[in-house]
């Protein structure tokens, strides 16, 4: 049966459905049919999310982002895998996908890759929207398991919430100013989770 339905524009309905065998899609108002079904994938194959007034579909099997604001599937973003691409042309067989909602600012794509069965099992993928480059890896540079605790994307930075028993994981003091060690030496485990804010370089 249908799932949810969401306006996107005042013609255009999409809606996602718990059957396996239906996949989600768009309906018209205005011809009373199904305009577009996205990709012909189950509703949990792909993700939903919302930027600057536009809705996008993320499928758990392509490498393409898609606007879906008209009523049409159109390509806004995509990219390669390089080096890791024979990765995941086998990991697309075997079923890879998306480990966490994808996340947009004015300048940058977020995305974390889940591969499946493959030799790199988690990878991160930055995408500059202005140069088209994009940065893949599978570590960050400051050694963190974000992996572990949620996290989310502002326009200048890209932050974590932590709670005590995972800040050994995703904090370290040897990168932190005296000030801020201070603060993390303070945090008890009766605390509210605490931010980690890593800012974008100008």
């Amino acid at each position: 049966g249908i799932q949810r339905v969401i306006a996107l524009n005042r013609d255009s309905l999409l809606y996602t459905t718990t059957a396996q065998q239906f996949p989600p899609g768009i309906y018209s108002r205005k011809t009373g049919k199904v305009t577009t079904e996205l990709l012909g994938e189950p509703a949990e194959q792909g993700l939903f999310y919302y930027y600057n007034g536009k809705t996008f579909f993320v499928p758990f099997t392509s490498q393409v982002t898609y606007d879906i604001s008209s009523g049409l599937q159109k390509a806004a973003f995509s990219w390669d895998f390089g080096k890791e691409e024979q990765n995941a042309e086998r990991s697309v067989l075997q079923g890879f996908s998306f480990r966490m909602y994808p996340f947009e600012n004015s300048r940058y794509i977020y995305r974390e890759i889940d591969f499946q069965n493959a030799e790199a099992s988690h990878l991160f993928l930055f995408q500059d929207k202005m140069s088209r480059k994009y940065y893949l890896f599978d570590q960050f540079k400051e050694e963190i398991e974000i992996n572990l605790v949620n996290r989310y994307m502002d326009e200048d930075y890209f932050f974590l919430l932590v709670n005590y028993d995972l800040k050994r994981f995703c904090v370290k003091e040897e990168l932190l100013d005296e000030e801020n060690r201070q603060i993390l030496a303070g945090i008890t485990r009766s605390d509210n989770p605490f931010i980690v804010k890593f800012f974008f370089k100008k």
